[in-house]
C-alpha cells in the first residue's frame, strides 16, 4: 500500500488513482514531453530553491489556481500532469483539485523539491 492509498488520496470511487513518481522518473517524463510538471509552492519558495527544470510555477494558494493550471496545460485536460511542492502535502491537494476539474492523468512527485534536489536534478532560478 502506497502512502497515497494509506492517506486516502490514491483512489476515489469516480477518479483514476493519483500516481506517485520518483524525482528521476518525473525528470525523465518532463524531458520526454510526457508530462507537464507543476510546482505548487509559493513564489518565495521558488526563489529559495529554484523550480525543477521544466516546471511551471502555479501557486496552490493563488486565488486563480485552477485558471492558471488549465492555461499551463494549454486548455488540454487530457494532458498528463505531475504536481510538486516542498514535501508532498500541497501537491496532493492540487492533484485532488485537478481531479475535481476533470483532469485524470495525474502524478505526484514523491518527496517534493527535496527529493529533486537530493537526486541532484537540475533546477531553474526564479528572480
Amino acid at each position: 500500500m502506497s502512502v497515497l492509498d494509506f492517506l486516502g488520496f490514491g483512489r476515489s470511487h469516480d477518479n483514476p488513482p493519483i500516481k506517485s513518481v520518483s524525482a528521476q522518473d518525473a525528470f525523465d517524463k518532463v524531458a520526454g514531453n510526457e508530462v507537464v510538471l507543476i510546482d505548487v509552492r509559493e513564489a518565495n519558495e521558488w526563489r529559495k530553491t529554484g523550480l525543477p527544470q521544466g516546471a511551471i510555477g502555479v501557486a496552490l494558494q493563488d486565488r486563480d489556481f485552477m485558471t492558471k493550471l488549465v492555461s499551463a496545460l494549454a486548455n488540454d485536460l487530457a494532458q498528463p500532469v505531475c504536481f510538486s511542492c516542498l514535501q508532498g502535502g500541497r501537491s496532493i491537494a492540487a492533484a485532488k483539485k485537478a481531479q475535481q476539474a476533470g483532469i485524470t492523468d495525474i502524478y505526484n512527485l514523491e518527496g517534493g523539491i527535496g527529493s529533486w534536489i537530493e537526486a541532484k536534478l537540475p533546477t531553474e532560478p526564479v528572480g
